[in-house]
């Protein structure tokens, strides 16, 4: 402890500085040298217990699901080519045997939603084929 009238080192616990005679029970608190703050922390604090990091057991990974970029690109493509069966049909495929796949635990489901998508844009655009054929069908018996 320091005696916070002359600054000089006095022992903890007494009630009067023996140098200069002031009184330590009343005194105001003085801070203390980073020393002697460093030397009375706690043990606990003084030294840290560093643990190695845990690494990740790669048993429990999961593959990605290969099936979501297939079906997407099908489905995005076929929407672009007016309504084109060659693409469609593929990526409905893609994109239902890859939700399977991952609600069956088989492999991620991270990248389901690409799957839902090109499954969606292939149904879509199977279905405008089907509807384009339809009338051009009609259009050739009424004309």
């Amino acid at each position: 402890m320091i005696c916070p009238y002359c600054r000089s080192e006095v022992v903890d616990g007494i009630n009067f500085c023996p140098k200069c005679g002031g009184d330590l029970k009343n005194a105001p608190v003085v801070a203390q040298p980073v020393e002697q703050q460093v030397q009375q922390a706690p043990q606990q604090y003084t030294q840290q217990q560093y643990q190695q990091p845990q690494q990740p057991n790669m048993q429990n990974v999961l593959p990605n699901n290969s099936l979501a970029v297939p079906s997407l690109v099908c489905g995005i493509l076929s929407l672009f080519c007016c309504g084109s069966v060659i693409l469609g049909v593929p990526a409905i495929i893609c994109g239902v045997m890859g939700v399977q796949n991952a609600k069956s635990g088989k492999v991620n489901n991270q990248n389901i939603g690409m799957c839902y998508a090109g499954a969606i844009m292939g149904g879509i655009a199977t279905g405008l084929f089907v509807i384009n054929l339809i009338i051009a069908l009609f259009q050739s018996f009424f004309y």
